[in-house]
């Protein structure tokens, strides 16, 4: 028997996608049965139903776009595609014939919603899709987190044009909206875009449109970069202490920081890279270096079960430049490790108390990653487990306000510090938030907890917060809690504090 060709048209077979082109596939089925399948033009399993019908109007089969239904021989109706009953497809009079598939040729396109902000996160807020010809709606749905695994919902559509609303406008909107035309046999990606805004507060559409394939093949590789430069410019004068020479200072600082991370299960790799520069100057003083910081942070952790994974990382601390001890006519003493003394010195501006890379903190880490809290505004992982760390100090002085009289010149004296590797029991707290009012908080805490009992616990915890004036303007404010502990004397908790008014540059 000559059966019905089609022209090109995609059937699910193995579980993968392929172009059929010619005659109905032909099968063994049991009792001489054969089928019915609607292809899955999006690719994917989250495709609606649809159903099967005989013709007294008997429903007699159903199954997922892209799955076939079996059948005996006859003639049936066939109804699919999203929304209410009301504004569903219908196909009438397919043959079955026996030991045959029967593929239905798609009359309908398929469209996926996604929406973002304008810094490419992902935003969970209602939106409806309407016919423009009847003004009836489709029903409101959430875009889905892909990064955390769900699913995106498939929309099964007749070729014609649309509305979109956010914010539950309705059809005859002036705004949160956006039109697109469905096209048959295709499926598309349609992309709105909200401003940036705190959690709890009204956001809206500043862009959209349809992602290209390629777009979309990008998307598709997990990995998110983002780069930032910021800078922060300040400039005081104050003539309280001398009318007639006022004191001036001047300090810039600049930063960049790179984020990269990558997210399929059941792996997860986040890294992080922050560069800071810093330089100041006090009246008539040349300028000096304030701030020369490189940190560098990786984790990778493999899930075994949702929340729950084994995790390895390595972090390093350093800086570029070498760094000075400023005092005006200082006599100073330097002593290394072993005690005998590198130089004397008198009547100098300044000394080298740390040369270039150096201290360097190296730190490496394996365990348990427990994964509290998953959201897009909102994230805790807590990590225990082995840890090493390598505090490398080379030509690193420091003073302890001990002096020394030589021939009746008293000198202060700088003692290189030793170099350190500890293995022990680690425990990191990493929590990122966005809170209302435009601030956001994160924190990163370790703890070292050393076997060697003759070594103190390291506790190192920074926190970060910042509230955003503008799209370019912000206030940064950073706490950094450490211990040490002087070569004599009790240890203490050091902090160190820093407050901004930042400009930022969004690269990527």
């Amino acid at each position: 028997k000559v059966l019905q060709h089609y022209n090109r048209i995609q059937i699910r077979k193995k579980g993968k996608i392929t172009l059929k082109t010619g005659k109905k596939e032909r099968k063994n089925y049991e009792n001489g049965s054969g089928a019915i399948l609607l292809p899955a033009i999006s690719g994917t399993d989250n495709e609606p139903y649809y159903f099967v019908y005989d013709q007294s109007g008997n429903k007699v089969g159903t199954a997922r776009m892209g799955h076939q239904v079996i059948l005996p021989v006859g003639t049936y109706n066939v109804r699919y595609g999203s929304g209410p009953e009301i504004l569903m497809m219908e196909k009438k009079n397919i043959q079955v014939h026996s030991n045959y598939q029967t593929i239905v040729e798609p009359d309908w396109g398929c469209l996926i919603v996604d929406i973002k902000d304008e810094n490419r996160n992902f935003v969970k807020i209602p939106y409806e899709i309407f016919d423009m010809t009847t003004s009836t709606g489709y029903g409101t749905e959430f875009p889905a987190d892909a990064e955390s695994g769900e699913q995106q919902q498939v929309w099964v559509l007749k070729p014609q044009r649309y509305k979109i609303t956010i914010n539950n406008e309705p059809i005859n909107t002036y705004r949160d909206f956006a039109t697109l035309f469905v096209e048959k046999g295709k499926m598309q990606t349609f992309q709105i875009i909200v401003n940036s805004e705190p959690e709890g507060s009204v956001q809206h559409l500043v862009g959209a449109g349809i992602i290209s394939p390629n777009q979309i093949k990008l998307a598709n590789l997990n990995w998110k970069i983002s780069s930032a430069i910021h800078g922060n410019f300040s400039i005081t004068s104050s003539n309280e202490t001398d009318k007639d020479n006022p004191e001036t200072n001047i300090n810039f600082n600049t930063q960049m920081e790179n984020r990269a991370t990558f997210d399929k299960g059941p792996y997860h790799y986040s890294g992080k890279n922050h560069i800071e520069f810093g330089t100041a100057k006090q009246n008539k003083d040349s300028f000096k270096i304030s701030a020369d910081e490189f940190d560098l942070k990786n984790t990778l952790i493999y899930y075994f079960i949702k929340n729950i994974g084994l995790y390895t990382r390595f972090d390093m601390n350093t800086h570029f430049l070498s760094e000075n001890f400023y005092e005006d006519n200082i006599n100073y003493i330097k002593i290394n490790t072993e005690g005998d003394t590198v130089s004397i010195a008198e009547n100098r501006d300044y000394l080298t108390k740390k040369s270039s890379f150096y201290p360097l903190i190296l730190k490496e880490g394996a365990g348990l990653n427990w994964r509290i809290i998953n959201r897009p505004k909102s994230s805790i992982n807590l990590r225990t487990g082995f840890g090493l760390r390598q505090d490398i100090n080379n030509n690193y002085y420091t003073t302890e306000n001990k002096t020394a009289t030589i021939d009746s010149v008293e000198y202060k004296i700088f003692y290189e510090q030793k170099s350190t590797y500890q293995k022990g029991t680690e425990i990191s707290l990493i929590g990122n938030f966005k809170l209302p009012f435009n601030l956001s908080y994160s924190l990163n805490a370790d703890v070292l907890i050393p076997f060697d009992k003759k070594n103190s616990t390291t506790i190192e915890w920074e926190n970060a917060l910042n509230l955003k004036l503008t799209k370019f303007l912000s206030i940064d404010y950073k706490l950094k809690l450490k211990t040490k502990k002087p070569e004599e004397g009790t240890e203490y908790l050091t902090r160190d504090h820093s407050l901004f008014l930042r400009v930022s540059y969004i690269l990527k």
